[in-house]
């Protein structure tokens, strides 16, 4: 687990500008241990407030070789998730209760206790890259 910890990508290839997965990942490394996240608001941070799914999928499709503590995310209730990439509920559970972070009846974390917000500069350093990247490919927002 402690590998989790380190913010680099052994599957990045190159030295340009980042894409969402990469950005998703650097937020979700980011979170402390024993602490966590919603789906929204990892998207929030990245400039995409509607991203929610998007970040759920890919969390999701997420390899175990690209070092992303992804049981950090759970969903707007704490809820864990039924699809988890790593196993399924059981799994997130098992693997949050290993993060410090214990998941009550219902397979919910209580968010009171629990929740992490970044830094707002570093947020916003989140949120301008993306949005920087969105403009490069030329998305409208």
């Amino acid at each position: 687990m402690d590998q989790l910890l380190s913010n680099e990508d052994p599957t990045r290839t190159t030295d340009g500008p980042r894409n969402f997965r990469e950005l998703v990942w650097e937020v979700v490394r980011a979170i402390p241990r024993g602490r966590v996240m919603t789906y929204g608001q990892v998207a929030a941070v990245l400039g995409a407030p509607r991203a929610a799914r998007a970040v759920g999928f890919v969390l999701y499709r997420t390899p175990v070789e690209a070092r992303v503590p992804c049981q950090r995310v759970v969903n707007r209730w704490g809820g864990l998730a039924a699809v988890y990439g790593w196993g399924g509920a059981e799994r997130h559970r098992a693997d949050l209760f290993a993060d410090g972070v214990m998941v009550g009846e219902g397979y919910t974390v209580d968010l009171a206790r629990y929740l992490w917000t970044p830094d707002p500069d570093k947020a916003a350093a989140w949120e301008t890259e993306n949005l920087r990247r969105m403009h490069e490919v030329g998305v409208d927002l």
